[in-house]
């Protein structure tokens, strides 16, 4: 029995994130009455009420405290205060409260196995290509996602045997799950409100490490620093030949787009021929393709899967055009992400290639500061866009327009913007000519490529 049948309803603060709204989702696939609230709109939001959920902006105490409040269970995502008004007043009437990391562990103790898909970079299309290998095996399995899976979605419900799901090292929320199955694709410093130095991300994954009964079901990728220091794991990678699983033929069947095959053990296993572009789409096939031979899929299963996979919103996507040229938009807000994107680009062998990047935060902004400034040397023109704050303020670190002036002092055709309607007017006329327009950032700049 499942230690959630005791509550009927669940209410969500801060619900309309993306695994927030994943976990709703599931919530009410299991008839439980969900309300949900948060300070902005966003798409998962309006899924949400599309589906029948009670959903708001803003704080609405009457909401948390309505109905029977002993099978009432409140939970809340990290960007929360304890002074959130919805959270203090359940608190105060005793309605148990509970972070979205340790409900996320309650709802993967429902499933007899549990993966989970870690790393600074990539997890969201990794956790997509293994939930469409399971899908191509005719799995019983749940999948937990990040981000919007074509065709899936955030959320995929097929049985309860396996339970797919990303797993986060921000404040270390990844350590409330139990993997049976763990990958790690890298591990760099991405928050420095929870990391004072790469020693202490190291430490954290080493933990998460620990938590997993089987070394060999411990899956990382060799060719990287923290991959090189795990022992007994299955190890993943394109440079490191020793490796259980590598990649190798690699071929540009197309600009930007790559074909390998995967040797198992030194043995040729079979050939992948990926639908979406990206050279470090690679190792997330990789990843992926080794969770599930781990877990029991065949090749011709795996092979099948990542065939048809066909990409994740904001992953490089194409949203059409602007002028003449065409758009792009990707999540990447860590510069090694930044450099990697900006290389796919340059792949596709564009006329020009124009950067919009709005910073996420602050504090990364500060503490990557001069690998942010590094990372925009091959785009002919970039636009810096004001900043995301998310759950921070100016104090905390260096802004938008910091990394702006900073990189204006250092090279030509440097824009700073704050206004997303007079910034989607001026990449239109810089599109007159053609090139590619590459938007990226993880706060709300997608809704200058649905401007465009």
């Amino acid at each position: 029995m499942s230690r959630l049948d005791s509550f009927e309803a669940v209410h969500f603060i801060g619900g309309g994130g993306v695994s927030m709204s994943a976990l709703a989702k599931l919530m009410l696939s299991r008839g439980k009455k969900v309300t949900c609230s948060d300070v902005s709109y966003s798409k998962y939001l309006e899924e949400l009420g599309e589906k029948g959920v009670h959903v708001y902006l803003g704080s609405d105490v009457e909401v948390v405290l309505s109905g029977d409040l002993t099978r009432k269970l409140v939970v809340y995502n990290a960007a929360i205060p304890e002074t959130d008004a919805e959270l203090a007043a359940a608190q105060n009437a005793l309605i148990p409260c509970i972070p979205r990391a340790h409900f996320l562990s309650e709802v993967a103790r429902d499933y007899k196995y549990t993966a989970c898909v870690s790393g600074t970079h990539g997890k969201t299309t990794a956790t997509g290509m293994a939930a469409y290998i399971f899908k191509a095996a005719g799995a019983e399995f749940t999948a937990h996602i990040g981000g919007s899976v074509v065709g899936i979605g955030n959320l995929y419900t097929g049985g309860s045997l396996l339970f797919l799901t990303e797993a986060c090292e921000y404040k270390r929320s990844f350590l409330a799950l139990s993997p049976d199955y763990a990958v790690i694709l890298n591990a760099e410093e991405d928050h420095p409100d929870t990391y004072k130095e790469q020693d202490e991300v190291y430490a954290a994954f080493d933990e998460f490490v620990q938590k997993v009964p089987i070394r060999a079901n411990v899956i990382v990728n060799s060719d990287t620093e923290y991959g090189k220091r795990v022992v007994g794991a299955t190890r993943f990678a394109i440079r490191d030949e020793t490796a259980g699983f590598v990649a190798t033929e690699l071929k540009e069947y197309r600009n930007g787009y790559y074909s390998f095959n995967i040797t198992e053990q030194g043995n040729y296993a079979c050939e992948v021929k990926l639908k979406v572009p990206c050279f470090h789409n690679i190792y997330n096939a990789l990843a992926a393709y080794a969770l599930c031979r781990r877990s029991g899929v065949s090749v011709e299963n795996c092979v099948k899967g990542l065939d048809a996979f066909p990409g994740v919103e904001r992953r490089f996507e194409r949203k059409g055009t602007a002028g003449q040229a065409e758009v792009y938009i990707d999540y990447a807000h860590h510069p090694t992400e930044i450099e990697a994107t900006i290389r796919s680009a340059m792949q596709l062998k564009p006329k020009k290639l124009i950067v919009v990047f709005q910073p996420h935060t602050f504090s990364r902004t500060k503490a990557l500061f001069d690998e942010f400034v590094c990372a925009f040397s091959e785009p002919d023109s970039v636009f810096i866009f004001k900043e995301y704050a998310a759950r921070e303020t100016p104090v905390d670190g260096l802004s938008a327009r910091d990394l702006y002036e900073s990189l204006s002092s250092l090279r030509s055709k440097v824009n700073y913007y704050d206004n997303a309607v007079n910034l989607a007017a001026r990449l239109i006329a810089e599109g007159k000519d053609g090139g590619i327009v590459l938007i990226l950032g993880a706060g709300d700049i997608d809704t200058l490529a649905d401007l465009l």
